[in-house]
């Protein structure tokens, strides 16, 4: 009878290979799930943290510009002229208008870039002087009706007005707005400082997160105000979105916090927090398999040890096993030919 070397080796390949891949397998698994785990925590973490600074970043900014325009209000020379204003009218306060026009022309010129200008309109609301990035004067624009100036006339006091189109320039813009007040108190208008979305933008949006994560912004009725694609400013409404409900609900609540969802297929996470000013809330978002990427590469190079070594196994047992059973079947065979009485019994076994 003669050992069945194919069958030998099977089994010993079998067992052989059985018991070194699932040990594998098993730490293979472990080490991918954990590093997926980790990463998606330190990705999560790292969304929420950029979020928060944004939105600290953003409000300081929306704090300085507001003393700013506060700042300006206060000067003697634009509210005596806003106070010859309520009491004379604007045309018998031609001369004053002039000066002041060239004081804040003067004055907007080192400024800086972020401005579409600066304005003052008397207490219904119009704009009499001011001054536009190009030079032209500032005037003949009926803000009456706009949140900001109802706000700054209410409170009396300096406000950051939503996003919204300028009449001026057809561009998005948002306003901080400072009452001008009289020495006893009384409401004599408002001086404006108009800021271009785009410097939001370039603050929010621009702020890249590895590859394919961005900065946005939102206002409490979510609409967008800050993207990266400037079409999307005052044009999308996050709440038509219907992937990202969850997300949109709790960022125009003013909560602070990460969360996943899918947008086009795409699976994303977004870290949010809120500004403080208006109900604006910034979130920021990064596509999910950029940050998972290091878990893949762990998880295929544990698939290739796995495979090379499970290739290895069966080389090395079926090998093995040839080699313990040639040795055998000699034997077999020698027994076998003394059995039958013509063997050589002086054969070495």
């Amino acid at each position: 009878m003669k050992i069945n070397l194919q069958s030998i080796a099977s089994r010993l390949i079998i067992g052989g290979v059985t018991a070194v891949l699932i040990p594998l397998i098993v730490v293979g698994y472990l080490s991918f799930s954990k590093a997926q785990s980790a990463l998606l925590d330190l990705a999560q973490h790292q969304a929420t943290g950029i979020a928060s600074d944004l939105a600290r970043e953003t409000r300081s900014i929306l704090k300085s510009e507001m003393r700013k325009a506060a700042s300006m209000a206060s000067q003697k020379r634009i509210v005596s002229l806003a106070a010859s204003v309520k009491s004379s009218g604007i045309d018998a306060s031609g001369d004053l208008v002039e000066d002041v026009f060239k004081d804040i022309r003067n004055q907007f010129s080192r400024m800086g870039e972020h401005y579409q200008g600066i304005f003052i309109a008397d207490a219904k609301g119009m704009i009499y002087t001011g001054v536009l990035e190009n030079g032209a004067m500032y005037k003949d624009i009926d803000i009456g009706n706009s949140d900001f100036f109802k706000r700054a006339r209410q409170d009396g006091d300096v406000v950051i007005g939503e996003m919204t189109i300028s009449k001026a320039t057809g561009k998005p813009v948002t306003t901080a707005c400072a009452a001008i007040k009289s020495a006893t108190g009384e409401f004599l208008g408002v001086l404006g400082t108009a800021i271009k979305a785009e410097y939001f933008t370039g603050l929010i949006a621009n702020r890249k997160i590895g590859e394919t994560g961005y900065g946005y912004m939102i206002n409490q009725s979510g609409m967008m105000i800050a993207h990266p694609k400037s079409e999307n400013i005052l044009q999308l409404d996050v709440n038509s979105i219907e992937e990202m409900t969850s997300i949109n609900k709790q960022m125009m609540a003013g909560e602070t916090g990460v969360d996943e969802y899918i947008f086009k297929g795409v699976h994303k996470i977004s870290g949010f927090a809120p500004v403080g000013i208006n109900g604006w809330s910034i979130g920021a978002t990064q596509n999910e398999d950029e940050f998972q990427a290091a878990s893949r590469t762990i998880r295929n190079a544990n698939i290739a040890v796995t495979l090379v070594a499970g290739l290895l196994v069966a080389l090395l047992v079926f090998f093995s096993a040839r080699a313990i059973v040639r040795p055998i079947n000699a034997a077999v065979a020698g027994l076998k030919d003394i059995a039958q009485g013509e063997g050589d019994l002086t054969m070495r076994l």
